[in-house]
């Protein structure tokens, strides 16, 4: 029969595990009888659940089928198509990174896979979906499983924050990046590292982190013998499943899980549940406008015309080599995902600046001297009122912002005493002075040290 079986959830991403329940749909070509392949279907089900009472091989979940639980056990090609096209929204494109066929005797199906990834990934993930997906999250934790600590899938730290935050940066960066896209979280996560959505040490952290929590959740369904998320109450239990891990006692288990999950729970706050909270409809297309690749041009006349540029569309393609900067070797995708949290607070600030096309100017100017601007964006988001502060240096004085361009390694500097407000004192100047230079010998390096000093107390 001309249908085919698509595989999401952890079949689709090939992570199958003990008694790890399987989500799929059936389709099939436009001109096949339904009545046929539904058979067919009814008897894989049958199979798979098992028969006259026999143990289950799989369970199995069509609701996530095109037209979900109300819609056709066997679906046509062009009636998935057509929810594609007119009614999916954020949780189709979440389900869909998943998605890979995994049986298929149609003529059509690629065809079908192709625009479903064009779905999910060729558009960019804007703020109301972003607030979307933080909605959903703040209700699973928000729920008795995601405040019970002993909870590896929904709980606080585990396996559902690696999902979230890998599937939302698939969907920040896929469009601009195709190596991300796909349904491994181990292999999406390498990739995410590839591309710098990740540093080297968050990658690792998470990975190590969701490579532990799947295997003592393994560990646990075999203990059990069936599906259970939950790590046991009982002390001896705990110590059996402890020991199956390798840990002499259940103290080695407890702290290992701790850690781990502190680990995963700093990055998912620092990358997802931190930022773009304090934004609404309003600031919608100023996110926009550095997510999207190509931004329409009515909404960059829409934003860029509230901030009191002589040129719109001239502000745009300056500020853009934010985002997308002239040397390819220069572009981040972290730099972007935070430059898109900062970039409301950004444009307000030059907005009340005395001259905004001339801070607009300068600040680019400084910030590409930087040549890896994330942690400069990442302090930004973390203390906006820093923002303000460089902003109205670069719009009030050139002489100022040409210091800042000459010595962009005091910024940094800056936010940190912008942050802990130290007050300098003449015996302060002279012994940091004095540490600065201390032990270097050659001159060129020596008049470095003096100008930065001088640099950075003149802006400070």
């Amino acid at each position: 029969l001309p249908m085919a079986i698509v595989a999401l959830g952890k079949w689709g991403g090939r992570e199958l595990n003990f008694s790890s329940d399987i989500d799929l749909y059936f389709i099939r070509e436009d001109d096949t009888a339904v009545g046929p392949c539904e058979t067919v279907a009814r008897g894989i089900l049958r199979l798979l659940s098992g028969y006259a009472g026999s143990t289950p091989i799989y369970r199995t979940d069509l609701r996530l089928r095109p037209g979900g639980t109300t819609g056709p056990l066997v679906p046509t090609l062009s009636q998935a198509l057509n929810e594609f096209r007119t009614v999916a929204g954020t949780w189709e494109r979440i389900v869909h990174i998943r998605s890979r066929p995994v049986h298929d005797k149609t003529r059509n199906l690629p065809g079908l896979l192709a625009e479903v990834e064009q779905f999910v990934f060729e558009r960019p993930f804007d703020l109301e979906e972003i607030r979307r997906l933080q909605g959903w999250k703040e209700v699973i934790e928000s729920s008795p499983a995601g405040q019970d600590v002993r909870e590896l899938k929904v709980g606080w730290g585990g396996i559902r924050d690696v999902e979230y935050l890998v599937q939302f940066l698939q969907l920040l960066h896929g469009q601009v990046h195709v190596s991300i896209r796909g349904g491994n979280i181990y292999h999406a996560l390498r990739r995410l590292d590839a591309i710098g959505a990740l540093t080297a040490s968050e990658a690792a952290r998470v990975l190590d982190g969701y490579r532990f929590l799947r295997s003592v959740e393994h560990h646990r369904m075999l203990q059990h013998q069936r599906q259970s998320f939950s790590l046991p109450d009982d002390p001896a239990q705990f110590r059996a499943l402890a020991r199956s891990l390798g840990f002499d006692d259940s103290e080695g288990l407890q702290e290992a899980l701790d850690k781990k999950r502190q680990r995963i729970r700093t990055i998912l706050e620092s990358l997802f549940h931190d930022l773009f909270r304090e934004y609404g409809d309003e600031q919608a297309g100023e996110v926009h406008v550095i997510l999207a690749f190509e931004p329409e041009p009515e909404v960059i006349d829409r934003v860029f015309g509230k901030y009191s540029f002589r040129d719109p569309r001239k502000a745009y393609r300056l500020l853009r080599r934010l985002a997308f900067p002239r040397q390819p070797a220069l572009r981040s995708p972290r730099a972007r995902h935070y430059l898109a949290a900062l970039f409301p607070v950004l444009l307000e600030a030059i907005r009340s600046s005395p001259d905004p096309d001339q801070a607009a100017l300068m600040f680019v100017d400084c910030v590409e001297t930087l040549g890896a601007p994330a942690i400069f964006y990442q302090q930004l988001t973390e203390r906006p009122e820093t923002c303000q502060i460089f902003v109205d240096l670069f719009g009030r004085s050139r002489y100022l912002s040409e210091l800042l361009l000459n010595h962009p390694g005091v910024l940094d500097e800056i936010v940190d005493r912008v942050r802990t407000v130290r007050r300098a004192t003449e015996q302060s100047l002279l012994e940091e002075l004095r540490s600065s230079v201390a032990g270097i010998d050659e001159e060129a390096e020596f008049l470095r040290r003096i100008h930065e000093f001088r640099a950075l107390h003149f802006v400070h």
